[in-house]
């Protein structure tokens, strides 16, 4: 290495004195041009999970509105199913006969109340429904219907005979538990005498 040197004098001797050199940057180019790449990608990685956690909560989000939707909409659905059972019921002893028949399901059920009766239909078309030709929940699952007969009344007016009818769907995880545990039901009695007395 050469070094800048100054001269000096020492009686009659003359020494060189290394000049002072100034310090050197001891991070090369190249060194620093790598960290700028791997800061670039280490952000780019850091962006590409965020967004990747952005689509899974947003994606989730969605499911559970659209779950939340369907379990509404099921509910609505057995209302209008339990109302039209119900006015089937008053409307005529003969058509009550017809619902007390213990082999009900999803299929035979709608073909009853989706029938003209005397120019009257219990319940309203949909679109779905009349597609499969049965009563299906907001999954598109056949609901299910239990008929017991006869089952003893408690009320005061000492009537006795009633109909207990359920009516559920299997609920969001698709597994039948007879109306319980995320199931949705409705639950009702039909008394011979045309008085409805509804369970919750």
């Amino acid at each position: 290495m050469c070094w800048p040197a100054a001269v000096g004098s020492l009686g009659k001797h003359s020494v060189l004195i290394p000049a002072k050199v100034p310090s050197q940057n001891k991070t090369p180019t190249r060194t620093r041009a790598l960290s700028a790449v791997t800061l670039s990608f280490l952000l780019l990685c850091i962006v590409l999970a965020v967004g990747a956690v952005t689509r899974i909560v947003v994606h989730r989000l969605d499911a559970d509105h659209a779950q939340g939707h369907a379990i509404i909409q099921t509910k609505l659905d057995l209302d209008s199913i339990s109302s039209a059972t119900i006015s089937m019921a008053l409307f005529s002893p003969s058509l009550n006969a017809r619902l007390r028949a213990t082999n009900l399901d999803a299929r035979s059920l709608y073909q009853i109340l989706s029938s003209s009766n005397s120019g009257v239909r219990f319940l309203d078309s949909k679109r779905e429904w009349e597609r499969a030709g049965e009563l299906l929940d907001a999954w598109g699952r056949p609901l299910r219907v239990a008929v017991t007969l006869p089952i003893e009344n408690t009320n005061r007016s000492g009537w006795s005979g009633a109909v207990r009818f359920r009516i559920w769907s299997v609920g969001p995880d698709g597994k039948d538990e007879g109306g319980n545990g995320d199931d949705i039901c409705n639950s009702f009695d039909i008394m011979p005498e045309a008085s409805v007395s509804p369970h919750h």
